[in-house]
């Protein structure tokens, strides 16, 4: 038996943010209180990173990180190029494979049929 309230064993379940995800959370939220007109984005970030514990400013940055280069990804023409060609090879084999079996299937179909009118031909039933 749990001693978890069921409160507890709701919130149990949802995603866990990591000390970053939270003080940003937080930034962002004392800015749109704070500034109703507007801000900018790195303001939330530097007030969250510079509130970050020493020890968790290294993965902090390494998630900025991430984030950069996969919005960078998002926008360079030559790695959506080269995902585009990736998932053509990728089409073209599982095209191939099903050509493939298809053949294995029209020829194992045709030699039934060859061993069929055989046995017609012996006299046997088929």
């Amino acid at each position: 038996m749990s001693d978890l309230t069921p409160f507890d064993e709701i919130t149990a379940q949802l995603p866990q943010l990591s000390p970053f995800q939270a003080l940003w959370n937080e930034a962002e939220e004392l800015l749109r209180e704070t500034y109703p007109e507007g801000f900018e984005v790195e303001e939330i970030g530097r007030i969250a990173f510079d509130c970050l514990p020493e020890e968790e400013k290294p993965a902090a940055l390494d998630a900025l990180y991430y984030c950069w280069w996969e919005a960078e990804q998002d926008h360079n023409p030559s790695a959506l190029l080269a995902e585009l060609r990736r998932l053509r090879a990728e089409l073209y084999a599982e095209q191939a494979q099903h050509r493939t079996t298809l053949e294995q299937r029209n020829a194992h179909a045709r030699e039934l049929l060859k061993l069929r009118s055989r046995i017609a031909q012996a006299g046997g039933a088929a």
